[in-house]
């Protein structure tokens, strides 16, 4: 399966939504997940997520941090 990552444009998007980075969390997973359809979807726990988080240069883009975000998730789900 090919995996598909969100357009940054998309990601400010989801940004938007939210006034806080943490809860445009889930919001971005769910974009991700329809992108990328299975039935055996891993998504990340709080640790995990939090440790995407920590790992970010201050200040950090919030499209940057969606797509760390990303990358973990593919490294998760192939």
């Amino acid at each position: 399966m090919t995996w598909k990552f969100l357009a940054d444009q998309e990601r400010e998007k989801i940004a938007r939504k939210t006034p806080y980075v943490v809860e445009g969390l889930a919001l971005h997973e769910q974009a991700v997940r329809e992108l990328n359809p299975r039935d055996d979807w891993k998504g990340l726990t709080e640790e995990e997520r939090q440790a995407v988080r920590d790992a970010m240069p201050l200040p950090f883009y919030v499209k940057n941090l969606y797509a760390a975000i990303e990358a973990k998730l593919k490294e998760k789900n192939t």
